[in-house]
């Protein structure tokens, strides 16, 4: 299963984006690892981030839920 996220901050007073972050999470139905993909863009840097989640209790707790 595939999750997509996303969110996207606007500065009203300077009338531009601020942050803008996109990401997407894999899911395999065996529930023993996850791969998360994140894309952050903000005014002062860029980030690309990769991480696999292994599983080695009955679930997942905190990121990539």
């Amino acid at each position: 299963m595939f999750s997509v996220r996303g969110s996207w901050e606007y500065d009203i007073e300077q009338k531009s984006t601020y942050r803008s972050r996109y990401g997407v999470i894999y899911k395999p139905s065996n529930n023993c690892w996850r791969l998360l993909i994140d894309y952050d863009k903000s005014v002062l840097n860029k980030a690309f981030s990769f991480n696999i989640l292994f599983n080695f209790n009955n679930s997942f707790q905190g990121a990539g839920s």
